[in-house]
């Protein structure tokens, strides 16, 4: 007789959103990992079907997955491999939507995921509700005004890219980057912002209510002619609640201060207006005030990430690093292309660090060597990122070796490379520490 066939397996359909941070540099082109584990079983890792654009920077990404029925879900690891030219993914936060039943969980992260703080988080729902309908567009959004004023002394503005996030009693913003008018956040006029003196206004808009303000965090990424910035107050009023809080500072935003950072967290005010305020004539002269709390790594040099150092305060050491780049000595080795480098390590990253070669720089067989004496102390070095633009008649450049040395204490590392840094490799490689001797300190 013919056998009856065999029982189906109750399975569960779910949506999942995948939410990437909006500060620079927060996007992944790593392999993506995801797996579930429930009451009565669990599915994964499981590959999420990306393409070339999905985790970029700011990105909200959807899957749909079908998977054996897990019960009541527990916790979720999401993970990715550490592959590919831009692994470090900064993951604001995950969305989990049964679609069977219309429970969704929530995940929040706000951090990186990288070599320094670990590949892969697993996360137990920090909300759990039953799927509703989608409110009016616009109903749970709002509009805020900020004033940001730069202290009236000597040296006082930057030309950094200046981010912030705004926190209350519901919720907290994103970090976003204030920008020039004509971008996504509207500042009013056009002239430089952030200058000795000034107050810039910025109009942000599409961003969730937080209620009555409890926090701001504000600070910059370190890159430009002159990032230090000495910050007076930030005036934020919510322009559809009418809520309004003033954040008093008054101290300098310059990592190479001793107890000084890039950033600061500010404790709202209940005071609408600003008070005079009275300020050091100097940065160099005396201690910088500390309103806020103080944490994380420095600053960086050029692409800044400064949600990392939000997210993962650390013990600040002193910056300055001495950088020697290795050319070999074999035909056509040197390059005329523009070099760039970033250091990665257990505090974070410097930041892509970009120079012009000069004439007789990076030719063959040469050493050339670079002090950068305001780039942020990141601790045990785990990897160096180098390349080139690949611009130029001679943009191939067989590099041998390069050497690290953080001038403070003379820790030392060799990241050897031996190998074409071309079209082949897409312009770059990323090169793994060895730690040697270290050299008496400066």
């Amino acid at each position: 007789p013919p056998q009856p066939p065999p029982p189906e397996v109750p399975q569960t359909n779910w949506e999942l959103v995948v939410m990437t941070g909006k500060a620079f540099g927060s996007g992944t082109d790593a392999d993506v990992f995801i797996e579930l584990t429930g009451s009565s079983g669990s599915f994964g890792p499981h590959q999420l079907p990306a393409g070339p654009e999905a985790f970029e920077t700011g990105c909200r990404d959807t899957f749909r997955l079908v998977t054996p029925d897990i019960g009541d879900l527990k916790q979720l690891t999401i993970s990715h491999n550490n592959m590919g030219t831009s692994p470090t993914w900064f993951l604001q936060g995950l969305e989990l939507t049964n679609l069977d039943s219309g429970v969704k969980y929530v995940f929040k992260v706000a951090g990186w995921l990288d070599v320094a703080n670990g590949l892969s988080r697993t996360l137990k729902p920090s909300q759990q509700k039953q799927q509703q309908p989608a409110p009016d567009a616009g109903s749970s959004s709002c509009s805020y005004q900020l004033e940001i004023k730069t202290s009236d002394i000597e040296g006082a503005g930057t030309d950094a890219g200046v981010f912030i996030q705004i926190g209350g009693v519901l919720c907290e913003t994103e970090a976003l980057q204030l920008q020039a008018a004509g971008a996504s956040n509207d500042t009013i006029g056009t002239r430089a912002m952030f200058q000795e003196g000034s107050q810039d206004l910025f109009i942000l808009r599409g961003l969730p209510d937080v209620g009555a303000f409890t926090h701001l965090r504000i600070g910059h990424d370190g890159s430009g002619q002159h990032p230090a910035w000495h910050l007076a107050w930030v005036q934020v009023v919510n322009l559809t609640t009418g809520v309004r809080a003033l954040f008093t500072a008054n101290t300098w935003l310059d990592p190479t201060i001793p107890g000084s950072n890039s950033w600061i967290q500010l404790a709202a005010g209940l005071d609408p207006q600003p008070a005079p305020v009275t300020v050091p004539q100097s940065p160099r002269q005396q201690q910088p005030q500390q309103p806020g709390q103080l944490g994380g790594s420095s600053g960086t040099v050029g692409a800044g990430r400064l949600t990392r150092n939000w997210a993962f305060p650390s013990k600040l050491g002193q910056p300055g690093y001495k950088v020697t780049f290795h050319t070999s000595n074999i035909m056509s080795a040197g390059t005329a292309s523009k070099v760039f480098f970033e250091l990665i390590g257990e505090h974070g990253s410097s930041g892509i660090v970009y120079f012009n070669s000069q004439q007789g720089q990076f030719d063959r067989g040469h050493q050339d060597s670079f002090l950068y004496p305001r780039l942020p102390y990141l601790g045990k070095l785990y990897q160096l990122r180098v390349g080139t633009d690949g611009a130029g008649m001679f943009a191939a450049w067989h590099l041998r070796q390069v050497e690290v040395v953080h001038v403070h204490t003379g820790q030392r590392w060799l990241f050897q490379c031996h190998d074409w840094i071309d079209k082949k490799c897409s312009w770059q490689r990323l090169l793994p520490a060895v730690e040697v001797a270290s050299l008496p300190s400066q």
